[in-house]
């Protein structure tokens, strides 16, 4: 497989052998055309670096510039954001980082020889905001470039993108924004769409923007962003964090963090404070796999062991184990608080987290300025992952500024525009890439109903266990990772998994598509053809999906362990593109085929079912009927009715098996079903405002 993919992309590359150029106001930029005609223009600067004390921790400036030479050449990707190791191999570029990284990657149509523009897609890469790029193999191979023109911009990440305290807003002094420069980054890329995408042959009265993942948390930012509102007109979110958003308090306290990890390193400028210790309240840390460099207090005395630790220039924190009621005391130097426990099998790690206080106020935010890069990586690596988002150390920040809500809640209270189509699903196995890969505590997959109660009441809250258990008891189709269990059997760790999925991803999203279907209907209940909001509701533009397929070959997984992940969260972007490393039968080629063709209309007309036979292979698929009040109806994608009919007839009869598929209301087959998770998402929706223990918002990486 990998020496295929190698030969495949080297094949690629080769056929950029024609220059193509494109006029904008700051001189002539110097692209490639591939063999079907499609341009591309890579690393296209659209604001200021952000970089030293001036722009550093500061919204975007545009970029006015002219270039010298007047001609830019923009045939090679420009460095990617600052971020922590642990990249994709999908991902291009990925050991080539700076702070200099705000450009944008064009892909056009052929030039046409009529004056009418293309519509444009703007595409928000995934990475929990600390990872990703804007060139990636999965989301730049040209399914829609026929006639769309996709813009994938880079925005900064981590640290450098969604930095928060009440001294940084001192760098804001017009209005006291703070902790969203990533999403202002994707704003200024969106006023340059505005402004220069006509250019490239794209209509700026057009523009769909789109994401999966933190990318569709991206998108849900800026639809909750009037500011932002008069630069894209339709949206597509795949499988969105809509839970992904931190509160200032928990962005302030990572600030805390860095700082005395910073004067722990002696970086220019930074320094502790003497004055005592900032706590971190008992959560779950996560460890990045590193070797934690401590020793033991000797001592059950949190005093005794600050003293020491004061003593000792090399600490720079306690960490405080209460799991067996006499508390356990470290030391730490050089590394980041864990315990390495939460890797393992055996109980999650609470802990306590004590850190020798650093300078703040005016003089820490000096010494952020003047930390170089590399420092501020290693502390963003080193951040403990323990507040509301247990997965995730930096992301989009309610500030109170630009974030008035977390997003879930300022799109149910209808602060989004009123008339925005928009595409939006999830995935079947959201929550498998989590319970493998992070989970803590673990639970077994064939667990019983009684540690699967158990397990509830230590990751979510045990007053509500019993209710969250009872929820999951009837799933009775195993995932591949319980390929152990007897046919129809449950087990828990499939009730673990999708419940996870569900809390994190997949009940937002059916939460926030009644929410924009309800906020149309009342801005259109009046419409010649709705004479009430429930009318106006069944017309509402919002379409929603489920993603159901397990994919047989992934760039970004183990082809061994792959089949544990069954449709795994981000296991539809190569469909939605038609990334043919990735695609590996006819049957996926089919749904590729497909799916491209209602994300494709759907860009064109902001309705998946349009069809003027515009689509690639000229296919025709179902009817996807919009969000109903009253008859909620999601869209399966699936392979699932196809497996028998492809094997002699190909593609073409594929797309005729997926047409005439009955569909079924537990999820499989190929089709619109009705009230798909009602009841597991009824109750999580209810549960909501009683259960705040802090590992309840999950966000699953990449």
């Amino acid at each position: 497989m990998q020496h295929v993919f190698i030969a495949s992309l080297l094949a690629l590359f080769n056929a950029f052998d024609q220059d193509t150029y494109a006029w904008l106001p700051f001189g002539r930029l110097h692209g490639k055309v591939d063999a079907q005609g499609r341009r591309y223009f890579r690393g296209i600067p659209y604001a200021e670096p952000p970089v030293g004390k001036d722009l550093r921790f500061r919204a975007p400036r545009e970029w006015t510039t002219n270039w010298k030479p007047s001609t830019r050449n923009a045939t090679a990707s420009m460095p990617i954001c600052m971020q922590p190791g642990g990249s994709w191999p999908s991902m291009e570029n990925a050991m080539n980082m700076s702070e200099n990284c705000l450009f944008l990657n064009v892909v056009a149509p052929p030039e046409s020889l009529s004056n009418s523009l293309y519509p444009v897609l703007v595409y928000f890469h995934a990475g929990e905001f600390l990872y990703g790029a804007a060139s990636d193999l999965e989301s730049d191979v040209p399914f829609f470039a026929d006639d769309v023109v996709l813009v994938t911009p880079a925005s900064r990440l981590g640290i450098f993108g969604y930095a928060a305290s009440d001294a940084l807003r001192a760098l804001s002094p017009d209005d006291g924004a703070v902790g969203n420069n990533g999403i202002m980054d994707q704003q200024m890329a969106l006023r340059w769409v505005h402004a220069h995408i006509g250019a490239f042959g794209g209509d700026p009265s057009r523009v769909t923007i789109m994401g999966e993942s933190s990318g569709g948390t991206s998108v849900i930012a800026h639809m909750t962003l009037p500011s932002s509102w008069p630069y894209f007109h339709r949206a597509v979110l795949q499988s969105p964090g809509l839970t992904q958003v931190k509160p200032f308090g928990d962005a302030a306290l990572n600030n805390e963090y860095v700082l005395s990890y910073l004067a722990h390193a002696k970086s220019p400028g930074c320094a502790f404070a003497g004055d005592g210790y900032v706590n971190i309240e008992a959560a779950s840390l996560y460890s990045a796999h590193l070797q934690v460099v401590a020793e033991p207090c000797k001592s059950t005395e949190v005093a005794s062991c600050e003293q020491r630790c004061d003593a000792n220039a090399t600490c720079f924190a306690l960490a405080i184990d209460n799991r067996t009621g006499v508390p356990t005391i470290t030391l730490h130097a050089d590394t980041n608080i864990a315990d390495m426990s939460v890797l393992g099998p055996g109980p999650a790690s609470m802990l306590s987290v004590r850190m020798k206080r650093s300078v703040g106020g005016s003089d820490g935010v000096n010494c952020l300025l003047q930390a170089n890069a590399s420092q501020l990586i290693m502390a963003t690596f080193l951040v403990p992952r323990s507040d509301t988002n247990a997965q995730d150390s930096y992301g989009p920040v309610v500030d109170g500024v630009t974030f008035s809500a977390p997003f879930i809640e300022l799109v149910g209270s209808g602060q989004t525009p009123p008339h925005l189509p928009v595409m939006m699903g999830a995935n079947k196995d959201e929550g498998t890439m989590f319970l493998i890969d992070h989970l803590a505590p673990p639970i077994a997959c064939n667990a019983s109903s009684t540690q699967f109660l158990s397990w509830c009441a230590q990751y979510f809250c045990a007053a509500d266990a019993p209710t969250i258990a009872a929820a999951y008891q009837q799933l009775a189709k195993p995932l591949p990772y319980c390929a152990g269990l007897s046919a129809g059997a449950w087990g828990g760790g499939l009730a673990a998994s999708r419940a996870l999925g569900d809390v994190a991803i997949v009940c937002p999203v059916r939460e926030a598509a009644r929410a924009l279907r309800d906020r149309w209907a009342d801005a259109h209940a009046t419409d010649a053809d709705a004479t009430t909001a429930d009318e106006a509701s069944d017309l509402a533009p919002i379409f929603v999906y489920h993603f159901a397929h397990a994919p047989a070959q992934s760039i970004n997984m183990d082809p061994h362990s792959l089949p544990l992940y069954g449709a795994f969260h981000g296991a539809e972007v190569p469909f939605v593109f038609g990334d043919q490393f990735e695609l590996s039968t006819d049957a996926e080629r089919t749904l590729s085929l497909l799916m491209g063709c209602y994300w494709r209309n759907f860009i064109h007309h902001g309705n998946p079912s349009a069809d003027e036979g515009g689509c690639v292979g000229g296919v025709t698929p179902p009817r996807w009927p919009p969000l109903a009040k009253g008859e909620e109806r999601t869209m399966i994608l699936d392979t699932s009715a196809l497996k028998g009919s492809m094997q002699a007839s190909g593609v073409v009869a594929g797309v005729e098996a997926f047409r005439r598929s009955k569909y079924t209301d537990d999820g499989e087959g190929v089709g619109p079903v009705v009230n798909l998770q009602k009841t597991q998402c009824d109750m999580w929706k209810a549960l909501r405002p009683t259960n705040l223990r802090r590992r309840l918002h999950v966000e699953i990486q990449h």
